[in-house]
């Protein structure tokens, strides 16, 4: 005699036994939590569309947000560049100038060389050698704002190394000029070889920081920077040569 298979809480419709309201509601539950289950997995795999070996997954909804913090960030950098780019002009200028003032300044020191006042050299790196520094970094300036760079951060991370370094050589010539002998430094020595290439290397570097929130203002402290050193430059080199050729004839007579 073979058994029944008609488990023994199945209800058929010759069971004379009631059918309670749980028993009604279970299976419509049951079914429900599945479709929500399947609707849940649908949409992981809609979603889920860039996945990684760590099991890590990439939505189209980050994906969305992050194209949406992304495109004001961008629409800044792009404006930001176009106002370095309204600069060329201005460092062409200023590129030319510190270019050509570098090379008169070896053809003079050549000329002094023929005829060196005393204690040149103890003076030298006090007053001579800043000179070219100053031209330097105003013809670096230039080239390196005529970059083509991707974003204002790395051209600001460039020219404020360059004032950072440059504050610090600024303090090494005060210390020159405060220690050497051959020369007894006036006011107006102290303020365009020690106050003011201070002055221009401090605005150099502080604009760097202020780059990303006040580009424009950032832009202009450079550029004076550079346009400070250009003049200095122009100033100390004048100063230096009538002092050589001053003192070359008073020590000839």
């Amino acid at each position: 005699m073979t058994p029944s298979t008609t488990p023994a809480n199945t209800l058929t419709p010759s069971d004379p036994r009631p059918i309670s309201l749980s028993q009604r509601v279970a299976p419509l539950a049951n079914t429900a939590e599945e479709i929500e289950e399947k609707r849940h997995v649908n949409q992981s795999h809609r979603f889920s569309d860039f996945s990684f070996p760590n099991g890590v997954s990439l939505s189209l909804e980050s994906l969305t947000d992050v194209l949406r913090w992304r495109a004001p960030l961008a629409k800044s950098l792009n404006a930001d560049m176009s106002q370095l780019a309204a600069w060329e002009s201005f460092y062409e200028i200023v590129g030319s100038a510190a270019g050509a003032l570098i090379g008169l300044q070896f053809v003079v020191m050549t000329l002094v060389a023929a005829r060196p006042p005393l204690r040149v050299a103890e003076a030298g790196p006090a007053f001579a050698t800043p000179t070219i520094i100053h031209f330097s970094t105003a013809l670096l300036l230039s080239a390196l704002l005529r970059i083509p760079w991707q974003s204002i951060v790395p051209a600001a991370a460039s020219w404020g190394l360059v004032g950072v370094c440059g504050v610090a050589y600024a303090l090494v010539v005060t210390r020159r000029i405060w220690r050497q002998n051959a020369y007894q430094p006036e006011f107006e020595d102290w303020l365009f070889h020690a106050m003011l290439p201070l002055l221009a290397y401090v605005i150099l570097a502080l604009s760097a920081f202020e780059a990303l929130s006040r580009t424009r203002e950032a832009l202009f402290g450079v550029g004076a920077a550079a346009l400070m050193l250009l003049f200095i430059g122009i100033h100390n080199a004048w100063d230096s040569t009538s002092y050589h050729v001053f003192s070359g004839r008073y020590t000839n007579e």
